[in-house]
């Protein structure tokens, strides 16, 4: 079988990411797992990270500072923005194309069997427990698609989870309420666990302690741990000094914003429970890269994309850009349907010199013309074309923002490299 064939095949499968639903259980895809002799219960050393927001990130964060510690780091994350490889990694280099194809076609083999594989994402999570597996990795790092109880990542039992920021995303599968969507990441909270949570707001962490108590976990805030100022702050990255009880030091980071600190503190405490000493903590804050987190192209004109699509991302975006743009403000942005952009119309398009609206390639893409009603703007229903009108028009000095969804920063990303710039997706 041939990557692409492989690929299609894969893609045949029920995709939630494009088209939710929620209907899922995990009793299911565990029966599976155990038609394949349970892979999953040999693999040591896994860590769970659910969240809102966040989670890719503070995973990647993690990743990179294990690596620099010697260790091998296999890290699950999703969607993807280009190849569905990025999503399965060892040490930050995606699977390479022959395995990829190997594993799909055992996973597709087994399929076969009444107890198969019913999703995309069921198949890359089995690819990965799989791959991981076979590589022998140190830690096998597992982001949460959604949710967490009964979220298929949620298979294993971890030697450590961690939640990231809980906010309000996929109300219709989760709830509305935040104490109900965090009852479901708290899911990830196994008996007698260690547990890190970042940053929430009084009841929700009052919530998580209390389940992490009944469970008998060990909980670590990580707010309560680390303390981070940051002493200057630009397009290149961050200088920090952080505190903890017990250290003191400074370090460079390559990321920005307040929510990356977030994430740094959760990372941070979890490498440390890891037993991760200074000089690799600093390497890796140092070295991390994340894709399409507020990722900025240092060109003439800057580029910044970012895959922000809910109130809590656009936000985030929006204290950062008043340290990172330079001269005029482009603005292109796509939506999916039913996600809240209020934010981002309020906090973010009040900069913009010229905004256009485009569509992602996808089902779920929000049309233009229903946007722009409410707002002065241009509609171009393709990413690539919205991108090449602009460079056109933006002076060396200017900046372009990319934002709305993950697929419209994976659309620019694809285009931007096919006209050469270096980007931090590989």
């Amino acid at each position: 079988m041939r990557f692409k064939t492989a690929v299609k095949k894969l893609e045949s499968l029920i995709n939630y990411e494009r088209k939710p639903a929620y209907d899922y259980d995990l009793n299911e895809y565990r029966e599976f797992l155990r038609s394949i002799n349970s892979p999953h219960e040999r693999l040591s050393s896994v860590v769970l990270i659910a969240g809102t927001k966040g989670k890719g990130s503070t995973g990647m964060i993690l990743s990179s500072i294990l690596s620099k510690a010697g260790y091998k780091v296999g890290f699950f994350n999703s969607p993807h923005l280009i190849d569905v490889r990025e999503r399965i990694r060892i040490n930050n280099k995606k699977i390479p194309k022959a395995r990829f194809v190997s594993y799909i076609e055992r996973v597709l083999w087994a399929m076969q069997d009444p107890r198969g594989i019913r999703s995309y994402f069921e198949a890359l999570v089995t690819t990965a427990i799989l791959y991981f597996l076979d590589e022998d990795v140190d830690y096998a790092i597992f982001e949460v698609g959604m949710g967490g109880r009964k979220d298929a990542t949620n298979v294993h039992k971890p030697a450590l989870s961690i939640i990231t920021r809980i906010g309000h995303d996929h109300k219709r599968f989760l709830g509305a309420n935040l104490k109900t969507i965090a009852k479901e990441k708290a899911g990830i909270i196994h008996d007698h666990t260690p547990v890190i949570v970042a940053r929430q707001i009084r009841g929700v962490r009052d919530l998580l302690k209390e389940i992490a108590s009944t469970k008998g976990a060990p909980y670590y805030y990580a707010e309560d741990l680390l303390a981070v100022e940051v002493l200057n702050q630009d397009h290149k990255g961050s200088y920090l000094v952080i505190r903890s009880d017990d250290e003191l030091f400074t370090s460079e980071f390559s990321l920005v914003g307040e929510h990356q600190i977030e994430n740094l503190k959760a990372a941070v405490v979890a490498a440390r429970l890891l037993g991760v000493g200074q000089r690799s903590l600093k390497q890796g804050l140092k070295d991390v890269r994340v894709p399409a987190r507020i990722e900025i192209i240092d060109t003439q004109p800057r580029i910044i994309i970012d895959t922000a699509h809910n109130p809590q991302s656009f936000n985030a975006l929006a204290k950062v850009l008043p340290t990172v743009i330079s001269g005029r403000l482009f603005v292109i942005f796509g939506i999916s349907r039913g996600k809240d952009w209020s934010v981002l119309r309020r906090r973010i398009l009040p900069w913009s010199y010229r905004t256009i609206i485009t569509r992602a390639r996808l089902p779920r893409a929000k049309n233009p013309r229903s946007i722009i009603r409410t707002f002065p703007a241009q509609i171009i229903n393709d990413v690539g074309e919205s991108i090449a009108l602009v460079l056109e028009q933006a002076r060396r000095k200017d900046t372009i923002l990319i934002t709305g969804s993950f697929f419209v920063a994976g659309e620019a990303i694809e285009m931007l490299m096919g006209l050469g710039f270096k980007l931090q997706t590989t």
